[in-house]
């Protein structure tokens, strides 16, 4: 299993996925990825599981009749810290086999930008920037599902973790160089917290655009349909568009067809579901009505005044010089958005976490006057 040379190898006999799932267990940190699709199910079907630490790289085919559970219950110890680059599919993934995400995560997309790359930097990108290479592009669009991967597909994927260690051994070192690694410490635990894939069908609606263009009525119908779709997509474990897609469900929700002939005449609806639903898309319809929704605006707050206006002016000022301060991208730091929340006084994501930790103290004081911004030899400068 040595990758002296970028090799790898393949799991796909119950030997080598005993062999694999022991050496887990001898590690403190490895990286993860995955291959997976979804493009016609419901949950995402996982194709490729691929590992790596410095000294080896695996590609783990779970297809191969394995049963994954002794090398899930490795990876699930709470003392291996798990390596991913914008892990939030992977999670869910996991979460779906596991009943929740492993424990004791690490992201190079969370981690890069408090060392000054962009926010949500892809992986492509992230590679070029610190190891120097361009990763083959050509299997982007692979058939994870089919069998047999040619050579170059599990090269492709190999490289992915490969590649993966060298930017976690480089980030974490420059993180603890700086004092920036303890930052990080809340957005690992949030990584971790199943709650965020735990989604409740009855809340499926929440998630829809164009709610706002309807009536209170249109509204409680959108919804029921909305719940009905995840339902049944759910259940049948197949994309939510393919039951209906959004466009004919807001037109359902917009006419409020009555009997089935008036559901027949709104564009969108397959004949193959209105044959088959149609009696429950009329229930979800009828039922909607019954229980009318207020319009709940998000971010209903009044507009700035001039005068908030030109405070979230100088708060951006003050993040830019704090941003150079600590050679961290201003952008990263505080959008403009989650700085007028700041002054409002609501929840964001200055609320907690690094962001909290490097700028809450300056913006308060700064709101408060015990810090104030001067120009000192042609330069805008932080005073105390």
């Amino acid at each position: 299993m040595t990758d002296k040379n970028n090799s790898w190898r393949m799991i796909d006999t119950p030997e080598a996925l005993a062999d694999l799932s022991q050496r887990l267990e001898k590690i403190d940190w490895i990286a993860v990825d995955t291959e997976f699709m979804r493009e016609k199910t419901y949950h995402p079907v996982l194709c490729l599981l691929q590992l790596a630490t410095p000294d080896w790289a695996v590609c783990v085919d779970p297809q191969a009749n394995l049963s994954l559970q002794p090398l899930l219950k490795a990876l699930y110890r709470p003392d291996l810290l798990k390596i991913f680059h914008a892990a939030e599919q992977d999670l869910e993934l996991f979460n779906q086999l596991c009943g929740s995400p492993p424990p004791n995560l690490w992201d190079s997309q969370i981690a890069a930008p408090l060392l000054g790359y962009p926010e949500q930097v892809g992986y492509g990108r992230l590679v070029e920037m610190i190891c120097g290479r361009t990763l083959d592009k050509s299997q982007t669009r692979t058939d994870w599902n089919r069998r047999p991967l040619s050579e170059a597909q599990l090269q492709y994927a190999a490289d992915d973790v490969i590649e993966l260690v060298k930017i976690y051994q480089q980030l974490q070192e420059k993180l603890v160089q700086t004092g920036r690694d303890s930052w990080l410490v809340a957005d690992w635990q949030q990584l971790a917290d199943k709650e965020r894939f735990n989604r409740s069908p009855d809340r499926a609606w929440e998630r829809m655009k164009g709610l706002d263009r309807l009536s209170a009525k249109s509204r409680g119908a959108a919804q029921q349909l909305a719940v009905w779709r995840e339902r049944t997509a759910l259940e049948r474990d197949r994309p939510r568009n393919w039951i209906l897609k959004d466009a004919a469900l807001l037109d359902i929700a917009k006419q409020l067809p009555r009997d089935f002939d008036s559901l027949t005449r709104v564009r969108g609806i397959p004949e193959q579901v209105l044959k088959r639903e149609g009696k429950a898309l009329l229930h979800a319809i009828a039922a909607g009505q019954k229980n009318p929704q207020p319009l709940v605006k998000k971010g209903s707050a009044q507009a700035l005044s001039e005068g908030q206006e030109a405070a979230v002016d100088a708060m951006t000022s003050l993040v830019r010089l704090k941003g150079h301060e600590h050679s961290i991208n201003p952008q990263v730091l505080a959008s403009r958005k989650s700085l007028e929340k700041f002054l409002r006084g609501e929840q964001s994501n200055l609320s907690s976490g690094w962001r909290h930790t490097l700028l809450s103290e300056s913006l308060e004081g700064f709101l408060a006057g015990r810090i104030s911004l001067r120009i000192s030899d042609n330069e805008l400068v932080i005073e105390t």
